[in-house]
């Protein structure tokens, strides 16, 4: 087997900016001529997004199309179809990457709309490649250059946080982090900070009791390279997130409002504790300006970067 890495990328939903944004990413890789491409899409909307972006990518040794059967296109509106070849690319792309080690999975956004359209009962990318990892033991993080996130929990209510967010869970959690950290990103003995569920982190218990109750005992028994809990304004108002390898907040939006307005757009999507190495970007399908050839690619351009690092990393970490 070649040593070269493929990067298998999906579609997401058709009916958003996955195919333009995949297919300006891929203008600029295959030029470059580092990685293998493998491009799961339908094959008439692969057509369509060729004549909208002008990119006329053709199949040669570094680049494949993996047709999943055509699919009807609604431009800026999420659909059955669109939720079902979002699903059909993914399992094509899951099993592509299953086996093989010198791949990586690049996935463009998806409606969790469309998916329940289409009968698909996963809230997201996430949810759907842990099972088919087979695990429980898995985290959403966020990539940058200069700093990391990582979600104590994800697509829930945030009526439902507090009850998540038991010792054991975020101790899952945070094991799950620091081993990625290790393997895909080669920090040993990182130093991760705990942000707080509640304003001012509880203000000693005055404004809710999580802190002590559920997030201090669990920065107790990790001890040193982890701290907290901090009150998550003061966190970013003071930069502290600088001081740290990555940051673990409580729920989805305590982590990504910052996140994704430090970050500007580049941003990149990582599921850790997974079998394959899967990157995205940190946007959505931004229905409103689908098929407009208006998209920027920077993030699934980064998502490949990213990906193509993780990988190198668990090959020296793998190697002893």
């Amino acid at each position: 087997m070649s040593s070269t890495l493929t990067g298998v990328f999906t579609c997401g939903d058709i009916n958003g900016i996955g195919p333009e944004i995949t297919l300006k990413a891929i203008g600029k890789l295959i030029p470059a001529k580092k990685i293998n491409i493998k491009l799961v899409m339908p094959a008439n909307v692969f057509e369509e997004v060729k004549r909208l972006t002008g990119i006329y990518p053709e199949p040669d040794g570094q680049f494949e199309l993996i047709d999943i059967g055509n699919c009807d296109l609604n431009p800026g509106i999420p659909s059955k179809a669109s939720g079902r070849a979002a699903f059909e690319a993914l399992k094509t792309g899951y099993a592509l990457c299953e086996d093989d080690h010198h791949s990586f999975l690049v996935t463009a956004p998806i409606s969790k709309y469309a998916l329940k359209l289409a009968g698909i009962n996963f809230p997201g990318h996430t949810e759907m490649l842990a099972e088919w990892s087979g695990t429980d033991k898995f985290v959403m993080m966020f990539l940058s250059d200069n700093f990391k996130c990582a979600l104590a929990t994800i697509h829930i209510p945030i009526s439902l946080v507090p009850a998540a967010l038991t010792g054991e869970n975020i101790e899952r959690c945070l094991t799950t982090v620091k081993a990625s950290l290790n393997r895909d990103f080669s920090i040993s003995g990182p130093n991760i900070a705990l942000l707080g569920l509640n304003p001012h982190a509880g203000e000693n218990g005055l404004i809710g009791t999580e802190e002590i109750d559920q997030i201090s005992g669990v920065i107790e028994r990790f001890g040193k390279g982890v701290e907290g809990p901090f009150p998550a304004d003061a966190f970013f108002g003071r930069k502290q997130y600088l001081n740290f390898d990555i940051y673990l907040a409580m729920y989805h939006d305590q982590g990504l409002i910052p996140f994704k307005l430090l970050t500007s757009g580049s941003g990149v999507n990582y599921t850790a504790g997974l079998k394959i190495v899967r990157t995205s970007p940190d946007h959505g399908t931004a229905f409103d300006i689908a098929w407009q050839n208006k998209a920027d690619a920077s993030s699934i351009i980064k998502s490949v970067d990213w990906g193509k690092r993780i990988c190198f990393n668990r090959r020296l970490f793998d190697a002893g």
